[in-house]
């Protein structure tokens, strides 16, 4: 499994909680997964890389030790 299939897979299963509490607590509109700027923000992902692989890019995104 990929990082980028995770993300999927997990917004697949997520998106209509979050998109309620963006309606009701933050009076915003709902969001999709391509709307998020991904590439932009650091993620920690709380998971072994023995279950998910680490992502194959590099770099000073995502690991701030190389910048």
């Amino acid at each position: 499994m990929s990082y980028a299939l995770f993300d999927r897979v997990f917004w697949q299963a997520s998106s209509g909680q979050i998109n309620r509490w963006r309606k009701h607590m933050l009076k915003l509109g709902p969001t999709t997964l391509d709307l998020l700027d991904q590439q932009s923000v650091p993620f920690l992902y709380n998971f072994s890389p023995s279950v998910v692989p680490p992502p194959v890019r590099k770099g000073a995104a995502v690991d701030p030790r190389q910048s």
